[in-house]
């Protein structure tokens, strides 16, 4: 207990020192959030409407001596026709018919009526006296990456969508590896055509400050009795990802949060699972983010982020029980944080040039007094559970007594236009390790990756300065293949990105033999359109010895189709 409350003090005064000048500023200014429509000051109100006014009586003036000119162009003696005919040679002189001091005027007269009408339609959208929120429910319907229903002011908002993921997967590995796990070995490994991910989702907003999102992974699966990843009836158990009711706008906090959470731990962990550039995580999912329970679990979180946008933290309470279905039970607690800093964010090109740093930490307490580190393969011969074959385990030396541990990330981005590179490392002690009643000491087990990728065709990586991660990359041409009007074919490209991962995770240390795994990951992705893409992967994987299961490698080919709306 006494090392989790020194975590959090620890990270609170990082934290205010991170953010001071920030909160200055945002004390110079006022609130740093918008306050909602019906609480909009009156006096900045009033302000902008005598702008608007006297705006409205220069331009009666403009009119005025428009009305003059006009008159004054009527009383001209008329041109003749063959004077308005211009000369055969020499520099054809102004026209009789228009005045320069006339056009002006009319020009500047459109000027100012367009910003007239900017700003009425601004008092309308923004400072409407008196508008309560939710007084206006009439809903419209658009498409934005899902049908979503909203109000004028979008006060009240709703989305429904979900994620489909449909899997090739191709093994070649030898013999020798395929043993059972209590050897060493990592079982059968079949090749296989599967569902990964087949998830529904509602999100939107309510009475503009709260926010809600709900989905479910109905392609989850689990094995009766038997032994792990073997051809055993199995059974979809749907289970809950993401689902959290989100109060905002709240002064020096922003967003509070609670629900079944994601832990803001890592970079790539907070990308969404559609948006990923390899079919899978790294090694560090499975290591430390979201070890049994896809890195969802019940809690309550602080969200904010800088008023300029170069940083945002996240720091939240959680249940530390590993399962995935939105429950903890008992004392077991996590505190865990993020920071992030972006000190480059080029504005013009939406940031096709940006740097990226950040570091995160949690302190656990072990769930049932004990604690388990295992991770599967880039490249997976089923769907989720235990039908995946287990790559590296601390268990093979045998269950892992202990009453807390802690762990520590730090991440890396680098936008370079079309280019990008990503890495990230993470490590973890536990404390008061033991197996069997022999005492293991602290062991310290760590893993990371780097990543690099390339657009062929031209666009850039998105970074989403609020949640400090990579979002979905937007085609300049959507992918097509469609016949004209003329009977000829016509084709447009989508948008085409390399990609290569170097991948390690050391599960030795202290007398506890859990495996050494690094490998390389080859990519191609055809992002066919903003929401739909095909993936290729080939991985070969080094695996080091356990326990009488030899050193080896591992091959694997890997194809996703996959949409989400």
């Amino acid at each position: 207990m006494k090392s989790r409350l020194t975590a959090a003090i620890i990270f609170s005064f990082v934290l205010a020192t991170f953010y001071c000048g920030d909160f200055n500023a945002r004390a110079q200014e006022g609130s740093a959030f918008p306050a909602p429509r019906d609480q909009i000051n009156a006096g900045d109100f009033q302000a902008l409407r005598q702008r608007v006014e006297q705006q409205d009586e220069e331009l009666r003036q403009l009119r005025e001596h428009l009305g003059v000119l006009q008159n004054e162009v009527r009383a001209l003696p008329p041109v003749m026709e063959a004077a308005a005919a211009p000369p055969a040679q020499g520099v054809i002189q102004a026209s009789a018919f228009s005045s320069p001091d006339l056009s002006d005027i009319q020009a500047r007269m459109a000027s100012m009526e367009k910003r007239l009408n900017d700003h009425d339609a601004g008092l309308d959208e923004k400072a409407a006296p008196g508008y309560e929120v939710g007084s206006d429910l009439n809903f419209t319907t658009t498409w934005n990456k899902g049908l979503q229903f909203q109000t004028r002011n979008k006060d009240f908002r709703f989305h429904i969508g979900g994620v489909v993921q449909f899997d090739l997967n191709y093994f070649d590995n030898p013999p020798g590896i395929q043993a059972a796990p209590a050897v060493g070995g990592i079982g059968p490994q079949p090749d296989s055509l599967d569902i990964r991910r087949l998830r529904l989702r509602m999100d939107g907003t309510m009475y503009e400050v709260f926010d809600y999102f709900m989905q479910v992974d109905f392609a989850n699966m689990v094995t009766p009795a038997g032994s792990p990843n073997v051809q055993s009836p199995a059974t979809t158990s749907p289970a809950f990802d993401e689902l959290y009711i989100n109060w905002g706008q709240i002064p020096y906090i922003n967003n509070l949060r609670f629900g079944n959470l994601k832990e803001p731990m890592g970079f790539e962990h907070m990308m969404t699972d559609s948006q990923l550039p390899f079919m899978e995580r790294s090694y560090l999912q499975d290591f430390v983010f979201g070890p049994f329970n896809g890195g969802y679990a019940p809690g309550i979180e602080m969200i904010d982020w800088r008023q300029d946008l170069k940083g945002t933290f996240s720091l939240g309470w959680f249940g530390a029980d590993d399962d995935q279905f939105g429950f903890s039970l008992g004392n077991d607690y996590a505190v865990t944080g993020r920071l992030t800093w972006c000190p480059y964010y080029d504005e013009p090109s939406d940031g096709a040039y940006m740097v990226h740093f950040g570091v995160a930490g949690s302190d656990r307490a072990a769930d049932e007094d004990l604690v388990r580190f295992r991770d599967r393969g880039d490249i997976r011969s089923g769907p989720p559970g235990i039908l995946n074959p287990i790559y590296a385990d601390t268990n093979f030396t045998g269950k892992i007594n202990a009453t807390t541990f802690d762990i520590v990330a730090a991440e890396f981005a680098l936008v370079l236009n079309s280019f990008s590179v990503v890495a990230e490392y993470a490590g973890t002690w536990i404390q008061d390790a033991s197996i069997a009643g022999v005492s293991q000491g602290t062991p310290f087990f760590q893993g990371g990756y780097i990543q690099c990728a390339y657009l062929l065709t031209g666009e850039h990586e998105v970074y989403d300065r609020k949640r400090a991660t990579f979002e979905r990359i937007i085609p300049y041409e959507n992918a097509f293949w469609v016949h004209d009007g003329n009977g000829n074919c016509c084709h447009g490209w989508g948008a085409w990105q390399v990609l290569a991962r170097y991948n390690i995770i050391d599960l030795n240390d202290n007398g506890i033999t859990g495996g050494e795994l690094n490998s390389f990951t080859l990519g191609v992705n055809w992002i066919w359109n903003p929401q739909a893409r095909m993936q290729f992967n080939y991985d070969f994987t080094n695996r080091s010895a356990i326990k009488s299961t030899p050193q080896a490698d591992i091959s694997a080919v890997g194809t996703r189709f996959s949409f989400d709306f």
